[in-house]
Formats: structure tokens, C-alpha cells, sequence
């Protein structure tokens, strides 16, 4: 059997609640709340066979998967392709109701930077983040693993899995900390995606 027939899972977990009161995204920690559902996803993740855990190298997302990767003796394997979205300036700026209006504009328009060149489009943070994936897949071909990172990024990449996926769901997915997905895949082919957190 080739790797390319081998089914992957891979369990995405979104970081716990943030304390957004923080503005600078790298080191942006977890609320008490968010502190404390950690123990939710160190419980969740326990029994699924995981051998390998990525991570965005972002506060909140390291906090939220370590419990479970030093209780299971594994490594974190940090990569800044699974880091979320660059924001740039513009969120200062503008007010929430903007922020979403042009948020939806992005789904719409995968280059648009949201009128701010230090932002990223969608389109590059699928530049970074699929091939990123594509790699993890790779390395664990059968296997089972878990990688921790951010809504806005996730959502990119099961876009780029399944097309049906986009800004609606996108939108379900920022309003839930912790959130978990199960993903199947032969290869780098989605078979199966299951909210499960």
C-alpha cells in the first residue's frame, strides 16, 4: 500500500478563549476560562492515538496544546505556517461592524487585504498554510495527529480541502474556543471532516 492509499487523521483543534484585551497576536494568552478548558482538551485528545502535535508558535495555541503534549511525552513541533491571519494596522483602525464587513469581503475576494498592505490576504495564508499541512501529512502517512492553531487560518485551509467550506462556517468557528475537528484523508484527499468539539 502507498502512502498515497494510507488513511491520515488529523484532529484540528482550535486554541482555547484569548484574553483579546491583548493586541499583539504572538503573545496574546489564554483568559482564566481559557486556561482552564485546556484540561477539556488535554481529556478530549487523550484516547485518539495521536503520536505527533504541530502548532502555530502563538501564545494562546502552545497554551493550549501543552498539557496534552508533555502529559503524552511528544514534542511540539512549532511552525509559523499554521500561525492565523495577519491583521495588519486596519483593526485598530475601524470599528467590529467594518472589521466583519470587510472580513466578508476577503471569502468573497481572496486577494483583498482588507485595505491595509501590512494584512494578509486569504490567498496567502493558503500560500503557507496547506503546503504546511501537506508536509505534517507527509511525515505521519496513516497516522494520527493533532495540530493547534486559529480559526481564520483553519477555515483557509478546509477551503482549500473542500470548497463548500467558507465564510458561514468560518463564523461558526470563531465564536467556539476550544473547537476540534476530525479530518480524514487518503493521502492529501479529504474523505471525511467531523466537528467533534
Amino acid at each position: 500500500m502507498t502512502n498515497n492509499q494510507l488513511e491520515t487523521t488529523v484532529y484540528l483543534v482550535r486554541h482555547c478563549q484569548p484574553d483579546d484585551s491583548v493586541y499583539e497576536d504572538p503573545i496574546r494568552p489564554l483568559t482564566p476560562k481559557g486556561k482552564a478548558d485546556v484540561a477539556l482538551v488535554t481529556k478530549f485528545l487523550w484516547d485518539k492515538g495521536i503520536s505527533a502535535v504541530y502548532a502555530s508558535p502563538y501564545q494562546r495555541t502552545m497554551d493550549t496544546i501543552r498539557d496534552f503534549a508533555e502529559k503524552k511525552g511528544l514534542p511540539i513541533i512549532e511552525d509559523p505556517a499554521f500561525r492565523e491571519r495577519e491583521g495588519g494596522e486596519v483593526r485598530r483602525q475601524i470599528s467590529l461592524e467594518e472589521w466583519r464587513v470587510r472580513k466578508a469581503r476577503q471569502w468573497e475576494d481572496f486577494d483583498y487585504n482588507m485595505g491595509d498592505p501590512s494584512a494578509e490576504t486569504l490567498r496567502q495564508v493558503e500560500s503557507r498554510i496547506r503546503p504546511a499541512f501537506d508536509r505534517a501529512l507527509a511525515a505521519n502517512p496513516g497516522g494520527r495527529i493533532a495540530i493547534a492553531g486559529h480559526g481564520t487560518a483553519f477555515s483557509v485551509l478546509l477551503h482549500s480541502l473542500d470548497v463548500g467550506f467558507g465564510y458561514p462556517q468560518m463564523m461558526e468557528i470563531t465564536v467556539r474556543n476550544p473547537w476540534i475537528m476530525r479530518l480524514v484523508l487518503q493521502g492529501s484527499a479529504l474523505i471525511e471532516r467531523t466537528e467533534l468539539l
